[in-house]
C-alpha cells in the first residue's frame, strides 16, 4: 500500500493530498495517521522521560559527596528504637575490640564528628574505627545511637577502607583490614549520643555498646603528637625522655602514646610524664578474638608480620586523630625515632614553620588535609643508643617524594589518616597532601640500621652518601640540656 511507504518527512505532504482521495482511502489514511500520531506521541514521551532522568542524575552528581551520603543514611526504618519497641536492654559499655555476632568485625572505638556543614547545617556523624574481613563488608550495617535522655536513633552505615591493597600486593589470605564505619545521625542535635551499637538488622537487640568520645569545648591548642603501640622489653627511658623534651621544645602541647609492653623503668618514667607533663599513655592489645595475647606471640608478631602489623597500626592512629581533632589544630603521627625539624635559621618551632607555609600559600590550611615533610636518615653505630645531639651524619639523599614522609594533619581535613599523610579527605574538594620544601622543614629519622622492608635500597641510596647536618645541636642544644636537667630534678622529687 502507498501509506506504508510514507516517511516522517512526507507526513504533511500526505495530509495536503487528502481531498483528492476516495472516501475509502480517506478512512484508511485516517487510521494510518492516528497510528502514526500515537507512535510519535510515544516516542516524544519516552524522550522526555529519558531527558528528565538524565537531568536528575546530573543534578545528583553535582551534589557534594557527603550530601549524597546523607540521603542514603537518612533512610528510615520501621524499627527506630529497638530497645524501647522490643524491650531490649541497653548493654553496658563494651571495651575496645568489641565484636558483632556472626560477623568478622572487631570494633575499637567510636567518635562523634560534626565537622561537615552542608547548606549551613551541621551534619552529625558517628565514626567507628574497627577491623573487618571482606565477608563483613558485604553485609548491611546499622548504627543504633543511644542518648542520655533515653532516646534512640538508627542509621544506615557506610564503610571507608583505610588501606590500599597495592601496599602489600594483596596476595595473602583475607586479613583483617581497618575501616571507618560512618553513620549520619542528624543535623544540629540538641544532645549528643553517649553510646553506639553496631547492628546487622535495625530491628534486633544490640549486643555491643561503644562509649562515644565526648567533644571538648574550645579553646583549642595548636600541635599534638600520636605515637603507635610501643613494645620495649629493654629500658629506653633516657632516649625517650630526650625525644619527649625535644617535642615540647618544637611546640607539641600534648603527646598520646599507645603501649603494648614497656620495661619497668621506661614505664615508670612515662607514668611521671602522664601525671606531671602533657602526656597520655594508653594500653593497647592485639584483637583478642584473632590473636593470642601472650607476650611471646606479640613480640614475634611485631617483628615478623610487618604488613599485618601495619594494617593494625592504622587503628590507633585513626583513634588518636579522632580523639584530638576537636582539641588541636594540627595532629602529627610520629615514631619515637623521628622529629619534624624546621630548617630556616629563624624558625625553631612548629608554629613558626606553619606560619611560613601560610606565607607561601594563604589558603593552604583549608586547601590541603595534610602537610608532608621529606625524610632524611641520621645514622649511628649499630645497637648504640639514640642521641639527637650527637647524631649529625645524615643521608645526602632524601627519600623519594611521598615516601617515608611524616605530616601535620589539619583537624578539619581528614576522614582517614595513615602513617604518612591523609588517606581519605573529609570533603571531596580538599586535597590529600602538600609536600613541604626541604628548605622549610625536614623529617630527621634517627636509625642504627636500614628499615627491614627496604634494606637494599637504603644501603645503596642512603648509607653510602652522607653529609654532616648539625641543625638540631645548633638550634636546640642549650634549651634541650636545660629541659632535661629540669625534668630529671622534678622526677627525683616527685611522688608517682
Amino acid at each position: 500500500m502507498i501509506f506504508e511507504r510514507v516517511k516522517h518527512s512526507d507526513f504533511f505532504a500526505s495530509v495536503i493530498s487528502l481531498e483528492h482521495m476516495t472516501t475509502a482511502r480517506m478512512l484508511t489514511l485516517r487510521k494510518f495517521l492516528h497510528w502514526r500520531a500515537l507512535k510519535l506521541l510515544i516516542i516524544l514521551s519516552t524522550m522526555a522521560f529519558v531527558t528528565l532522568a538524565l537531568l536528575q542524575y546530573q543534578q545528583k552528581l553535582k551534589r557534594p559527596a557527603r550530601a549524597r551520603w546523607r540521603t542514603v543514611m537518612e533512610s528510615s526504618s520501621e524499627c527506630v528504637a529497638p530497645v524501647k519497641e522490643l524491650g531490649c536492654a541497653v548493654p553496658a559499655f563494651t571495651a575496645e575490640w568489641s565484636t558483632v555476632p556472626s560477623l568478622d568485625i572487631q570494633i575499637y572505638s567510636a567518635h562523634i564528628d560534626d565537622r561537615l556543614v552542608v547548606d549551613g547545617e551541621i551534619q552529625n556523624f558517628i565514626r567507628i574505627i574497627g577491623l573487618l574481613r571482606k565477608s563483613a563488608t558485604q553485609v548491611r550495617l546499622y548504627c543504633l545511637a543511644n542518648y542520655p535522655s533515653g532516646e534512640q536513633t538508627t542509621a544506615r552505615a557506610t564503610l571507608d577502607k583505610v588501606w590500599i591493597d597495592s601496599w602489600d600486593n594483596a596476595t595473602h589470605k583475607d586479613l583483617l583490614t581497618p575501616y571507618i564505619i560512618s553513620c549520619h545521625i542528624g543535623v544540629d542535635l540538641e544532645e549528643q549520643p553517649s553510646g553506639v551499637s553496631i547492628l546487622t538488622d535495625p530491628c534486633e537487640c544490640p549486643s555491643n555498646n561503644l562509649r562515644l568520645r565526648r567533644q571538648m569545648p574550645p579553646p583549642r591548642k595548636d600541635f599534638m603528637v600520636c605515637v603507635k603501640g610501643l613494645f620495649f622489653s629493654r629500658d629506653k627511658s633516657r632516649e625517650l625522655m630526650q625525644w619527649l623534651e625535644m617535642l615540647y621544645l618544637l611546640g607539641a602541647k600534648h603527646i598520646h602514646m599507645y603501649n603494648y609492653l614497656l620495661h619497668k623503668k621506661t614505664k615508670k618514667m612515662l607514668k611521671f610524664y602522664q601525671r606531671y607533663r602533657n602526656l597520655t599513655l594508653q594500653k593497647i592489645s592485639l584483637p583478642p578474638r584473632e590473636y593470642p595475647q601472650g607476650m611471646g606471640f606479640l613480640k614475634n608478631f611485631l617483628v615478623n608480620k610487618a604488613w599485618e602489623k601495619r594494617r593494625l597500626e592504622l587503628v590507633p592512629y585513626n583513634d588518636c586523630y579522632y580523639q584530638y581533632k576537636d582539641k588541636f589544630d594540627y595532629i602529627t603521627l610520629l615514631d619515637v625515632d623521628e622529629l619534624i625539624v624546621p630548617r630556616d635559621l629563624d624558625a625553631t618551632s612548629w608554629p613558626t614553620l606553619m606560619h611560613k607555609i601560610r606565607d607561601v600559600e594563604a589558603e593552604a590550611v583549608s586547601k590541603y588535609a595534610s602537610f608532608a615533610f621529606s625524610n632524611a636518615y641520621f645514622f649511628r653505630d649499630k645497637d648504640s643508643p639514640m642521641d639527637i645531639l650527637v647524631q649529625t651524619q645524615r643521608s645526602a639523599n632524601l627519600s623519594r617524594p611521598g615516601f617515608a614522609v611524616k605530616s601535620f594533619f589539619t583537624a578539619n581535613g581528614s576522614l582517614a589518616v595513615f602513617n604518612h599523610y591523609t588517606l581519605i579527605p573529609l570533603r571531596p574538594e580538599i586535597r590529600k597532601c602538600a609536600i613541604v620544601g626541604s628548605d622549610i622543614g625536614l623529617v630527621h629519622h634517627y636509625r642504627d640500621s636500614c628499615p627491614q622492608l627496604m634494606e637494599k635500597e637504603c644501603e645503596n641510596d642512603f648509607m653510602k652518601f652522607v653529609i654532616k647536618d648539625d641543625t638540631v645541636p645548633k638550634k636546640f642544644a642549650r634549651r634541650l640540656h636545660q629541659a632535661l636537667e629540669a625534668v630529671t630534678h622534678d622526677m627525683k622529687n616527685a611522688l608517682f
